[in-house]
């Protein structure tokens, strides 16, 4: 069996733009680790995006990961759509520019971890995946 670290994110916002919330949770073996922050006129895609990368960022090395979240925005952005982003210039269907860009390919993030070894699996139902109890 393969060692993976799990990490389960949320993003929240009280109005959309709005004062915003994110938090993620990393277990790893018996290691736990809990990170949130928070941003004045964000969305709430955005707070989605920042609580996985946050969780992503703080992984010491290579990992395989499970990533529990319950944006379809986060999961279809990453696992479908970006293709199609990439090679139209990080412009969507309708020919604008991809929401959230700096979160994305050429972010102040991205450049540090584009060439890490992550595994993703998904779990959009967020219920289902805090249901366990941790």
């Amino acid at each position: 069996m393969t060692d993976r670290v799990e990490i389960y994110t949320d993003g929240a916002c009280s109005g959309n733009p709005g004062i915003g919330g994110w938090g993620a949770y990393l277990k790893y073996k018996d290691n736990e680790k809990e990170l949130s922050g928070s941003a004045e006129n964000t969305t709430n895609n955005r707070m989605e995006l920042v609580a996985a990368i946050e969780g992503l960022k703080i992984l010491k090395k290579s990992s395989k990961v499970n990533l529990y979240t319950d944006s379809v925005y986060l999961k279809d952005g990453i696992t479908k759509w970006i293709f199609n982003w990439q090679k139209n210039n990080w412009k969507n269907a309708n020919k604008k520019d991809v929401k959230n860009i700096h979160y994305t390919e050429g972010g102040p993030w991205f450049d540090d971890y584009k060439d890490c070894d992550y595994s993703q699996d998904w779990f959009i139902n967020l219920e289902e995946s805090y249901g366990r109890g941790i």
